[in-house]
């Protein structure tokens, strides 16, 4: 079977990268690999560094110390020289530099001599001028010039044919061969004259040379000259690339301009066939992870009641971040259309697909124009509706484009295809942290500062907070501790609120009140104007048989003496003396705070709305786990009294059955008869004007009978804690 292959005039060939191995194999005279004496490569490229070197390894006998002289003779009459000293070893090299050029181009040989041991080894070498398959550049096509093959079974033979220009010298002629079949073929065999021929794996081509400058050339004499050819053992590749290295001053200077006196050409003129484009890419995965973050806000206690001075609170911020939620999988990348051609490449579509379930797109990737010698870009980008599985996978891009004629040049370009494919692992990349950290602030503290993943987890704050109490009544206070994330600003919050309390501000009456003109005047002018009458209402406590059962029923008169004479004996030498008084001081605040009474005088004297504002006194609901001062050590309050001191809980003291309890209640309470042993479920009083009188032990319990009393008088001095 014969192939004519007519060879592309596109102005850009485009680039055929090719596996190569590091030197060019000939199959002429080169030195063998183990020899003492060669160069670094077989072949070269005009204007090149070639290094000798040479050792004792076949027993030649270098001299230690001896200088070499390497002398070598090129093509055209070229002769250069170096010289190297040999080592302890046998060792020595040395280098020269080939000329640049096409008269460099053929086949070099050297002589190698020791200058005192006369020691003399030979070799060869040859210098090619056939660019580089990824570093063509731009070709134009000779319409003098044609070249082909032609198939026998594994083995293509190439031929060249040449209108005919009065050559003279070799000149005009061809210098080399070039050809570029994709895979290199085992081997190639010069046939013209005394070519030679080479296959450059690092160069991805194989050639056929002359051997010795212009004159070897061969010569555009108008005949067709069969030049070598070339054997594959998997078969002749169909679709090669033939690139001449022509010295014809007049043909390169018509086609490049300049006068560069030798150039590479495309053999043959007129439309062909064009190369199609190639498509490359890139893929980077990424995804991301967020963190949901949680907060939290204590406080040491969220309520202090106390008479006078202030509070400190003693606050706690958490906040916390789960382990991450990962999300928003990507394959983000760049496709690349290159043109090998010098004219454009129209109508081009792109696409992209991932093998691991995402969906891509490509970005304005319709309808292209491709530049001649260039290339265009576009980015794309895949998305996954979930985690990708598996985790790694294969990002293919696909270019089409329609059946055209390229213009200027007028080359065809078959409808077709081509593709690129990169590889990709979400697991050899770091996720994307999305709200890593969070600012944490106060609403009164302010700024606490921030937290992020990597830190404590959870990441604490802390401070104070010191409140004055309030004279009277309770005062709330609000702090709310918020975080806002870098990223998205999302946001959390977590509240504490702390109450001061002072003490109730009730209104009543101290004992030293009931004692002096004013209380003796209530008592005297409106002790029967309400029913019942005070007489009655102090008799009634306790069922008629609690302490003041024996109150005067007579005159307005006798009840005031008889007030005053029990509020004048009290004693802090007699505790139940003590706590009559202060309990006959809360029975009159209660008695004329009562409904029913007018602002109206009577004989002058204010009546009781004037000195106590409060309606009904009786329903303050006193809190008797906060009892000021404390007695005991055993039943510590829920308060701090005057000059710091702790207050005492009466019900824990055994002194009152519950808490909060009505003044009313304690009233009645302190009033009632329990003839039980304690804890005095039922009533404080024993009769006699004793209180906390125990059967068994036959004893009084004076420190119960202490609480009892502080009760009323702390009631009385408005510094008890409770409410209406």
């Amino acid at each position: 079977m014969e192939f004519l292959k007519r060879l592309r005039t596109s102005a850009l060939v485009a680039s055929l990268v090719l596996a190569s191995a590091s030197v060019l194999v000939l199959s002429v005279g080169t030195t063998a690999a183990q020899a003492a004496v060669g160069t670094d490569q077989s072949d070269y490229q005009p204007g090149s560094v070639v290094t000798f070197n040479g050792d004792n390894s076949d027993g030649v006998g270098y001299l230690p110390g001896e200088t070499v002289l390497v002398a070598v003779d090129g093509p055209g009459g070229i002769t250069q020289s170096c010289d190297g000293a040999v080592d302890d070893a046998g060792s020595w090299s040395c280098q020269i530099t080939l000329e640049s050029g096409a008269k460099a181009i053929g086949g070099y040989s050297y002589t190698a001599t020791g200058q005192t041991s006369g020691v003399s080894q030979s070799g060869t070498f040859t210098d090619s001028g056939c660019k580089n398959s990824n570093a063509i550049g731009t070709v134009l096509p000779s319409p003098d010039l044609s070249a082909s093959f032609t198939t026998s079974s594994n083995t293509a033979t190439y031929s060249i044919t040449s209108t005919d220009e009065n050559p003279s010298g070799g000149i005009p002629g061809l210098i080399e061969y070039c050809v570029y079949p994709g895979p290199l073929p085992d081997s190639a065999t010069a046939s013209y004259d005394a070519w030679t021929s080479g296959i450059s794996p690092s160069g991805g081509y194989f050639d056929f040379e002359r051997p010795n400058g212009n004159p070897t050339n061969l010569p555009f004499d108008g005949t067709t000259q069969t030049v070598g050819a070339a054997t594959w053992s998997a078969g002749v590749p169909g679709d090669q690339l033939i690139i001449l290295h022509i010295n014809d001053a007049t043909e390169c200077d018509d086609l490049y301009g300049g006068n560069p006196g030798t150039c590479f050409v495309l053999p043959g003129g007129g439309p062909h066939e064009a190369q199609p484009p190639t498509v490359t890419k890139d893929a980077m995965p990424s995804f991301d992870r967020s963190y949901t973050w949680t907060i939290t806000k204590g406080v040491d206690k969220t309520i202090v009641k106390q008479i006078g001075g202030s509070a400190t609170f003693n606050y706690t911020i958490n906040v916390s971040h789960d382990n991450g939620t990962d999300g928003n999988w990507q394959v983000n990348g760049t496709i690349t259309v290159s043109n090998p051609n010098a004219d454009d490449i129209t109508g081009v579509n792109l696409a992209d697909a991932v093998d691991n379930g995402g969906t891509c797109t490509v970005t304005n990737g319709t309808n292209l124009t491709v530049p001649g010698n260039g290339s265009k870009s576009r980015s794309y980008s895949c998305t996954y509706s979930s985690a990708p599985n598996p985790s790694d996978g294969k990002n293919t891009a696909s270019a089409t484009w329609p059946e055209q004629t390229l213009s200027p040049s007028g080359d065809h370009l078959a409808a077709g295809s081509a593709s690129g494919s990169a590889s990709f692992d979400f697991g050899s990349v770091s996720p994307n942290p999305i709200d890593e950290c969070v600012n944490v602030t106060d609403s009164y503290a302010g700024n606490l500062g921030q937290a992020c993943v990597g830190g404590a987890n959870p990441t604490t704050f802390t401070y104070s907070r010191t409140i004055s109490v309030p004279q009277f009544g309770c005062q709330s206070y609000d702090n709310t501790a918020t975080f806002t994330t870098n990223d998205t600003g999302a946001t959390g919050s977590a509240s504490q609120t702390v109450t001061v309390c002072g003490p109730a501000k009730t209104g009543a009456l101290t004992i030293g009140f009931w004692k002096q003109t004013n209380g003796q005047n209530l008592v005297k002018t409106y002790c029967a104007v309400n029913s019942p009458t005070l007489a009655n209402y102090l008799r009634g406590l306790g069922a008629g048989a609690g302490p003041f059962s024996d109150a005067p029923t007579t005159n307005c008169s006798e009840l005031a003496t008889y007030v005053y004479n029990i509020i004048n004996k009290a004693s802090a030498t007699n505790m139940n003396k003590m706590l009559k008084a202060q309990m006959l001081g809360t029975s009159l605040d209660v008695y004329f705070s009562g409904t029913g009474w007018t602002s109206t005088k009577i004989s002058g004297i204010k009546a009781p709305s004037a000195f106590l504002q409060h309606n009904y006194l009786g329903t303050f609901k006193m809190d008797t786990t906060a009892v000021c001062p404390m007695v005991d050590n055993l039943s510590t309050g829920t308060a701090t009294c005057q000059n710091n001191t702790p207050s005492t809980d009466a019900v824990a003291a055994g002194a009152l059955p519950t808490s909060p309890m009505a003044m009313q209640a304690i009233l009645d309470f302190a009033a009632t008869i329990d003839g039980s042993t304690p804890p005095w479920d039922l009533g404080a009083y024993a009769g006699s004007d004793v209180w906390y009188f125990n059967t068994t032990s036959n004893a009084q319990d004076r420190t119960k009978q202490e609480i009892l009393k502080n009760v009323f008088d702390q009631f009385n001095n408005q510094l008890a804690f409770g409410s209406f």
